[in-house]
């Protein structure tokens, strides 16, 4: 160790402590590996650690293990690293020496701690874990029958559950919970949750035949004792050689279950006694319901809701960059119009990059905040950042292709835009406004005209307008007069500078703002 290091006494105590924490007392796997790594560590073996050496003698892995196709790991390590962020950005806040595990190794590193001064610290200040108010979800080792490639997909992909719901804004995860054994599995998956006071639990089953791969998965609520959720997954046994399988199953399940527009969030949930404010679980609810629909007449509700949250917890960086989000949806709405909102977004999207750079909502915020004053450039390293730190997060990706879209990159947006919509179909439906105007641009009316139907908000002229020039090239003209005039009634200047008015949202490029107008301009039914 290096000179200096504290004793190994004192770190063995501090390792029991971290073993014993509320942080990872629902992660076994993660408990195991840190006390393995550590104690080789300790005795002066670190060096030695690889991952081959962690799966099988952390984790249980057979001596036969692939280390291509089994990330066990690698998943576990990350995860571990992420709890001790947690545990020493709570509980573990004045420990007298942290435990770590560098990115990119597997022995762990041990440093003392000095106490914070009060005034002039001049050091550089550590990022804050925030530890969001949010429902509980509990994942559930997926139930197998064999040793076999079933055993290894549940294995894995449990595990990658755990780690990628846990980086995903506004839920709290715990497990793999290990099943009880039972024949029942929703009663042993409620059982589970219970232990865990999960609101709801993420469960489900592999199977393997000679040739295909079946995966199950269920989300069950917990309180409601029903099933919200279920969906099945069937691959050649073929795909399961890589990671291209089960990298797909996963995207499918965290980005139903996890997103902003999820199964999970959509409902109300109610914190347990000191498990949460529930003042902030309310204001939270209230913003992801807005980001459904995106109604300027809610807005002003969720920003006192969040503005009564952020007195409760000032850095919260989840709270922060969620009430600069709700003014930067002023900002898309209006564009560079709407300065005061470009303010105010921009101050909390950098207050909330401080309390946590990865945190991909604030980034959002930033990129609309850039697209809006013209720095496509800027916009576009933040929407990319977006991608790296929320690749699996519709949500986030969803806004991160809008921008980069509106920054000279429209193909590669709207694939993104339509990814997102593959991943989550329960997502907000103005993710389909881009998509239309991609397809009338294609000359491809129908794709255009149904992508347009999921446009129903009340007030947003896309809906109406895209309708309507749609219906038009059909040679449906009452339908498609009826449609332009709702639109223009939204929208008085439209007609008159239809360019101005379709380019005044920031993510609409003006190429695609003139394709529009000269779609106006051709109506048939014109006089």
């Amino acid at each position: 160790m290096m000179k200096g290091a504290p004793d190994a006494q004192t770190v063995v105590e501090e390792l029991q402590r971290i073993l014993d924490s509320r942080a990872f007392a629902h992660a076994p796997r993660c408990r195991e590996l840190l006390s393995f790594v550590t104690t080789e560590s300790l005795a002066g073996r670190g060096h030695l650690l690889n991952e081959r050496v962690v799966a099988r003698s952390a984790l249980g892995r057979p001596a036969t293990m692939d280390t291509r196709t089994d990330a066990g790991a690698r998943v576990q390590a990350s995860r571990t690293r992420e709890l001790l962020g947690r545990f020493y950005a709570d509980e573990g806040r004045d420990a007298p020496v942290r435990i770590s595990i560098p990115t990119g190794q597997y022995a762990t590193t041990f440093q003392r701690t000095e106490a914070t001064p009060m005034t002039g610290s001049t050091g550089p200040a550590e990022p804050v874990v925030s530890l969001t108010t949010g429902p509980v979800l509990a994942v559930q080792q997926l139930r197998h029958r064999s040793s076999g490639v079933d055993r290894r997909v549940a294995l894995g992909l449990s595990e990658s559950l755990v780690q990628t719901l846990s980086a995903f804004p506004g839920l709290r995860v715990v497990g793999p919970l290990m099943t009880d054994g039972g024949q029942d599995t929703g009663a042993d998956a409620l059982r589970a949750a219970g232990r865990a006071s999960a609101h709801v639990v993420l469960h489900g089953a592999v199977w393997a035949t000679d040739d295909t791969v079946r995966v199950s998965v269920h989300l069950t609520d917990a309180v409601r004792r029903r099933v919200r959720w279920s969906d099945t997954f069937e691959h050649p046994v073929a795909d399961f050689t890589g990671f291209g399988a089960e990298d797909d199953i996963l995207r499918q399940v965290v980005a139903t279950v996890g997103d902003f527009g999820g199964v999970v969030l959509r409902e109300r949930f109610d914190p347990a006694p000191g498990d949460g404010d529930p003042e902030v679980a309310e204001a939270l609810w209230h913003y992801y319901s807005f980001l459904d629909q995106l109604d300027p007449a809610e807005a002003f509700d969720v920003v006192e809701r969040l503005q009564r949250a952020l007195a409760r917890e000032p850095e919260n960086a989840h709270l922060l960059a969620s009430f600069g989000f709700t003014f930067a949806v002023d900002v898309l709405m209006r564009g560079a119009v709407a300065a005061e909102s470009m303010v105010i977004a921009e101050e909390h999207g950098r207050r909330a990059l401080l309390a946590d750079p990865t945190n991909a909502v604030a980034h959002n915020v930033l990129a609309v905040v850039e697209l809006a004053k013209g720095h496509e450039p800027s916009a576009a390293r933040h929407a990319e950042e977006v991608l790296r730190v929320a690749r699996h997060h519709p949500g986030n990706a969803y806004v991160a292709g809008m921008v980069l879209g509106a920054s000279g990159q429209w193909d590669r947006g709207i694939g993104i835009i339509r990814d997102t919509v593959r991943l989550n179909p329960y997502g907000p439906n103005h993710r389909h406004t881009l998509l239309s105007i991609d397809a009338l641009r294609r000359e491809d009316v129908a794709d255009a005209l149904a992508e347009a139907s999921f446009l129903d908000f009340p007030a947003y002229l896309y809906g109406p307008l895209l309708r309507g020039l749609c219906l038009d090239a059909l040679g449906i003209a009452d339908q498609a007069r009826s449609e332009i005039e709702a639109a223009v009634a939204l929208e008085p200047a439209l007609f008159d500078r239809p360019v101005e008015v379709l380019s005044v949202a920031p993510t609409i490029p003006t190429e695609a703002a003139e394709h529009l107008a000269q779609r106006l301009e051709a109506l048939s039914w014109l006089e």
